[in-house]
């Protein structure tokens, strides 16, 4: 995802080759684009297994930005902790985004990833006399 501002990955290609007879060739291609600071936005969710635990994510995040994220620790066989920014929290109560990650996020990743996470939100205020 791009922040606003961001250019466009750039790719850059180039094929190599060995200079004598035979046929081989080795084809390099980089894609580049700028390092997104904070890395996370809106939310991490991160498996048991993962290189890096909650707390130093945190820690991490405290370092990088002056938003306030918040780790949200669960009992799960495959999700350790939740990152999420704490303006999120005040919009959808903890309890149910946990419910929403492992129901809908859970199946699609293993113990030793770190999946983040754009969570966009809606608020309707109806009044009535």
């Amino acid at each position: 995802m791009q922040s606003e501002g961001e250019s466009a990955p750039t790719g850059i290609g180039e094929e190599l080759s060995s200079g004598d007879d035979r046929e081989s060739s080795v084809r390099v291609r980089m894609t580049l684009s700028e390092f997104d600071l904070p890395p996370i936005q809106d939310a991490a969710v991160i498996g048991k297994d993962a290189a890096i635990d909650g707390a130093s994510l945190l820690r991490c995040l405290g370092s990088l930005t002056v938003r306030g994220y918040e780790r949200v620790t669960i009992e799960d066989d495959v999700i350790g902790d939740i990152i999420v920014r704490a303006e999120i929290l005040k919009r959808v109560p903890r309890e149910r985004l946990i419910r929403l990650i492992v129901q809908h996020v859970k199946p699609m990743m293993g113990r030793r990833e770190v999946m983040k996470m754009t969570i966009a939100t809606e608020i309707f205020i109806e009044i009535s006399r």
